[in-house]
């Protein structure tokens, strides 16, 4: 996502099986896979359990039959099997992959000028589905441009059941509630539910269908094994509703309750979160998210009623202004398990600091003001910390100290991260402009050390020719690596309003990001702000 697609040579591709005879995976881009041409050297990879997401069938059908009997897993979009004869291009496919335990149906994205034509699923495919893949435990469909759309259940009870599947996850545009019904005859044993449906219900004489909610409850009630459930539909608030948690309570089995992604599930009333809050409820959350500027309460009263979800582990909230003040220790001690945490809008504060550690592995903040020592307490307190996202942020500089008028330190040693991206951070000096005109106190330069390896600057310099949006950062040469890490030095130790005039002339920025961990797999460094 953060950089153009890279385009496997048919050659580099022809040598793999004998450079790599034990690969078990591939996974790459479903536009990168269609440049692959099939050659048989890929009938040595006797180990391979997984492709890429298929997008095509004609390109893929060579490699199912060389391949299909061995593979556990199979992704697929849904135009490859788009028109009135479904079925059929689904028994063309799924005869090559029969001991798959994990099978995926994908929605396709289409482009900006074109619009993905819909997938209907009827209960029949559903129905081939298993009969062509008996070892199937895992079954996702998702989608926005697939309709999963039903007819009469009168004989519910005479459909086989499918006792292998643990995980269901359909999360499509248009699915009726009546595929309450059929999901809780033939998943009786599912363990991992992931449901969205609409409550249109049709106008047919099943005594069951007299009321929604029923439905749900018939679900988790005869669905024993349910550990897990992200159920969204209107009658269901988007998740969750008093009449529906209080029913919760009463089936031990189920152990945690999430929302379903990107459906607007975030808590916008007080009486929202005292809901979410009551004792028979906060065991089953695990995710929040809170729109606090919207609520009727102190930031610091919302903290407070976090202490009482002793399974939260995704914490997402959102002020309005920087006058909301975070204190990071107490919010994490609020929240003992929490993995990952969003928050936008307010000041990142920190008053004392206790000697817990905490299992945060993903922290992203958008429009918040920081202090200097919030990286160091990460560092100390947050080893398992490896993803750091951070957009639009302002580091507040203390004017006796210099350092932090210069240099935005993320000092974390001892982390490994998979990314770090930084988008318009900027140091709060703001009578940097009236010393300098023109001068931004954006940090536009970047130095990296990862574990004993020496250090190396980047500066962000433009964009991908073919996205405005995917930024391009340049390894700076010797010769403007050593000009600007003796500017950067002599900044740190004088205040910079004492520097001559020609030594801000150099076309050096007023501030660099400096990082230092254990390994760093991506970095990103974008210059979309304006000066």
């Amino acid at each position: 996502m953060l950089h153009d697609n890279i385009i496997i040579p048919r050659l580099l591709f022809e040598q793999l099986p004998d450079l790599c005879p034990n690969m078990e995976t591939l996974d790459f881009d479903p536009e990168t896979w269609k440049s692959v041409c099939f050659n048989m050297n890929v009938s040595q990879w006797i180990h391979i359990r997984q492709l890429p997401t298929l997008s095509t069938k004609g390109p893929s059908l060579p490699f199912l039959h060389c391949l299909g009997s061995g593979l556990s897993s199979l992704s697929i979009q849904s135009e490859m099997i788009l028109d009135i004869s479904t079925q059929n291009k689904l028994f063309s496919l799924l005869s090559l992959v029969p001991r798959i335990t994990e099978f995926t149906i994908k929605g396709n994205r289409g482009t900006s000028n074109v619009t993905p034509t819909t997938l209907y699923l009827s209960l029949e495919d559903i129905e081939l589905i298993h009969k062509l893949l008996p070892c199937l435990e895992s079954f996702t469909i998702t989608g926005n441009n697939i309709e999963m759309p039903i007819g009469e259940l009168f004989n519910i009870e005479n459909f086989p059941t499918a006792h292998r599947i643990k995980t269901l996850h359909w999360n499509t545009r248009l699915m009726p509630v009546t595929w309450l019904l059929f999901v809780t005859h033939k998943y009786s044993r599912v363990q991992d539910l992931v449901l969205a449906v609409q409550n249109h219900i049709p106008n047919i004489s099943f005594p069951q269908l007299t009321e929604e909610n029923a439905l749900y409850i018939q679900l988790v009630q005869k669905c024993r094994h349910l550990k897990k459930i992200s159920l969204s539909s209107p009658l269901l608030n988007d998740w969750f509703n008093a009449s529906f948690l209080e029913d919760l309570v009463h089936l031990p089995h189920i152990q945690e309750v999430g929302p379903i992604v990107q459906k607007g599930n975030r808590i916008k009333f007080d009486t929202e979160l005292a809901l979410a809050a009551l004792p028979e409820n906060r065991r089953l959350i695990t995710a929040l998210e809170i729109e606090q500027w919207r609520l009727d309460m102190k930031l610091s009263c919302t903290l407070n009623t976090l202490r009482n979800f002793t399974k939260l582990a995704y914490l997402e909230l959102k002020c309005d202004s920087y006058n909301d003040k975070y204190d990071l220790e107490n919010l994490l001690d609020s929240c003992p398990r929490l993995e990952n945490l969003v928050l936008e809008w307010g000041t990142l504060l920190l008053t004392d600091q206790s000697r817990k550690r905490h299992p945060l592995k993903s922290l992203c903040i958008t429009y918040v003001a920081f202090e200097p020592t919030v990286f160091q307490y990460l560092s100390n307190k947050c080893r398992s910390l490896s993803t750091l996202l951070i957009t639009k942020c302002k580091q507040l500089c203390e004017l006796q100290n210099v350092s932090t008028q210069t240099v935005i330190q993320i000092d974390m040693p001892q982390n490994n991260f998979e990314l770090i991206l930084m988008d318009g951070i900027r140091l709060d000096y703001s009578n940097a402009n009236v010393f300098y005109r023109g001068l931004s106190s954006y940090a536009r330069v970047v130095s990296i050390q990862q574990s004993d390896m020496p250090v190396k600057w980047y500066q962000h310099v433009e964009y991908t020719s073919s996205n405005r949006k995917v930024p391009i950062s340049q390894l700076l040469n010797d010769k403007d690596e050593k000009v600007t890490q003796d500017y950067f030095s002599q900044r740190e130790q004088y205040s910079f309003v004492n520097n001559h005039e020609e030594e801000a002339k150099t076309n050096m920025e007023f501030g660099y990001i400096k990082i230092k961990c254990q390994s760093l797999r991506n970095f990103v460094l974008d210059g979309n702000f304006s000066c």
